[in-house]
């Protein structure tokens, strides 16, 4: 899906070739440390899910990097609703079940995950989606 992305992207080519070449030289990276690592598997297990709890975060939350401009242009037309709705829910139903486990592993990621995606759905029901103007202003922006 990335590359054929990629492929069709002209304006920012370069900028997502070098992103998914490093997220692929991470995921090749962190395969080598599981199959080569000399620690114990329970070490090797907490080390990637830390990174993959963080991974998680860092996904659901990344929308809000625009919450500004959402809030300045009182326009939510960038936030997908219906990702931030089910990214609520997904990290609902992980932190339910991370609660009846008593696990943390699952319990924190997802419920920072489910609350960043609160904040979007929040930001969709406050500021609707007034279609065009965002697009056209970051476009604007982007080429300054």
């Amino acid at each position: 899906f990335s590359a054929i992305f990629i492929l069709h992207e002209k304006e920012r080519r370069v900028r997502y070739s070098i992103f998914f070449c490093g997220v692929f030289a991470l995921v090749i990276a962190l395969l080598l440390y599981r199959f080569l690592g000399t620690q114990d598997d329970d070490k090797i297990a907490k080390v990637l899910g830390y990174f993959a709890d963080v991974m998680a975060i860092i996904m659901f939350g990344s929308p809000l990097i625009l919450m500004g401009d959402v809030i300045k242009t009182k326009n939510s037309e960038i936030i997908a609703a219906p990702l931030a709705v089910s990214g609520f829910v997904n990290g609902a139903l992980w932190s339910a079940y991370g609660i009846m486990q008593t696990d943390n592993y699952v319990l924190v990621p997802n419920a920072i995950s489910g609350l960043l995606c609160l904040v979007q759905v929040i930001l969709v029901l406050i500021f609707p989606h007034k279609k065009g103007e965002l697009s056209e202003k970051l476009s604007v922006d982007s080429e300054v």
